[in-house]
């Protein structure tokens, strides 16, 4: 490993790539949609995300340097590149049995990763469908786990459609990067909001139940203009093709198209979901003289 290796690069490759960092460190928030489970979520959610932010950090600085110790950096892929740095050092040790090993280790990984993601929000269309803004079969729970099973298999089937529709056209390393820029700019739109909101309610009086910042309302503001604008470029910076995407105009068309189709849906549901409520509302108001 040499200095250049972890010098940060200024190319365009290397740029595109801040979206996917910023992505990397989104996740927390969907502890919000499990309040409800949390023991003393206001005091309980900010302890656990002060401590898990350094751990994470760590997690991700040693795993690099230690795929960094492994190859030369100009070797790595961003696709593969801890399965490259296990396959040379197991092969150096004459451990070829780790690599496949590590392999299935990495596939549950991320079949649990995927299920926590899934699971967390699923809450979301389970909710919609109490309040009527989706069918009233998404709010219900499967009679032995208690899961809402409706919701989990609808948004595992429109994973998967996302996903073959990713792979058209291209590789799989250009199906990868596709599926990440579209899961950044999903996760980072609501962001936008967040961050935004957080700057004009920090004009207003502050509520007797808010948390106790340091700095007040400078802090706040702060932090939420730095968030707003690392939100912002990457958002940006996913929409930009890689340097080495053989077909730069289908990249990103597939990205503007998947991210248009699901805000687009959406927007649709949600419209519908405002009618069907309407309707509902208006079916159980009593007639005169009942």
């Amino acid at each position: 490993m040499t200095a250049a290796a972890l010098r940060p690069g200024l190319g365009l490759n290397d740029l595109i790539f801040w979206g996917a960092i910023a992505f990397a460190f989104a996740g927390p928030e969907s502890a919000s949609l499990m309040g409800g489970e949390i023991k003393n979520p206001r005091r309980t959610v900010p302890q656990a995300l002060a401590l898990a932010a350094p751990l994470i950090l760590l997690i991700y600085v040693t795993g690099t340097l230690a795929v960094l110790v492994s190859i030369p950096y100009q070797q790595t892929s961003a696709l593969y590149g801890v399965m490259q740095a296990i396959d040379h050092v197991g092969d150096r040790l004459g451990l070829g049995w780790v690599t496949p090993l590590a392999a299935s280790f990495t596939v549950v990984t991320c079949l649990g990763s995927a299920s926590a993601w899934l699971g967390s929000v699923a809450r979301i269309p389970f909710v919609a469908g109490i309040d009527n803004f989706l069918p009233t079969s998404f709010g219900r729970l499967h009679p032995r786990y208690g899961s809402p099973a409706n919701a989990l298999t609808t948004q595992t089937a429109i994973a998967m459609a996302l996903a073959v529709m990713g792979q058209a056209g291209t590789s799989v390393k250009g199906a990868y990067e596709v599926l990440v820029n579209l899961m950044v700019i999903t996760q980072m739109l609501p962001f936008l909001i967040l961050f935004a909101s957080a700057i004009q309610l920090a004009r207003g009086a502050p509520a007797a139940y808010d948390l106790k910042i340091p700095g007040g309302r400078a802090t706040v503001v702060a932090t939420a203009l730095v968030g707003l604008f690392t939100t912002l470029g990457a958002i940006v910076l996913s929409l930009v093709p890689r340097a080495d995407e053989p077909n730069k105009l289908l990249a990103v068309g597939k990205v503007v198209g998947m991210t248009a189709l699901l805000l687009a849906g959406g927007v649709a549901l949600y419209l519908n979901g405002s009618r069907r409520r309407a309707r509902l509302a208006l079916l159980s108001v009593p007639s005169p003289g009942s």
